[in-house]
C-alpha cells in the first residue's frame, strides 16, 4: 500500500522533530485529525474497536508513533484495500501540513 510507505517515511521524520515544532501552525491539529480518521477507517474495515471509542490523547511528540500504529492496524484490518482510498486522501491532507516548511524559517546549514 503506497500510502502506508509514505506514512512510515513521514512518521520517521516526525520523530526527529523537537517538541516545540508541533506548536507552529496547524501541525498538531493535522496529525490529530489523521489519527482520528485512520481510527474511523479501521472501524469501517472491521477493526474490532468498540463504537464510540476514540484514540487515546497523547502528547504531540508521541503522535508519530500513534499514526504509525493506526496505519499498520488499518492495513491489517483491510487486506482487500476497501478503505485504502480514504486513508490515502486523509494522509495527503495531513501530509501537506506536516511537511510544509515553516514560514519565515531560515535554512540552517
Amino acid at each position: 500500500m503506497g500510502w502506508l510507505g509514505d506514512l512510515e517515511r513521514l512518521t520517521a521524520s516526525l520523530r526527529s522533530r523537537p517538541p516545540g515544532w508541533w506548536a507552529h501552525g496547524e501541525r498538531e491539529a493535522a496529525a490529530r485529525t489523521l489519527v482520528e480518521r485512520l481510527a474511523d477507517l479501521g472501524r469501517e474495515a472491521g477493526d474490532p474497536v468498540p463504537a464510540g471509542a476514540a484514540p487515546m490523547a497523547v502528547a504531540p511528540y508521541a503522535l508519530a508513533d500513534q499514526l504509525l500504529v493506526l496505519g499498520q492496524d488499518l492495513v491489517g484490518a483491510d487486506p482487500g484495500g476497501m478503505v485504502a482510498a480514504g486513508a490515502a486522501a486523509a494522509f495527503a491532507a495531513a501530509s501537506s501540513v506536516l511537511q510544509a516548511p515553516l514560514r519565515g524559517a531560515r535554512a540552517h546549514g
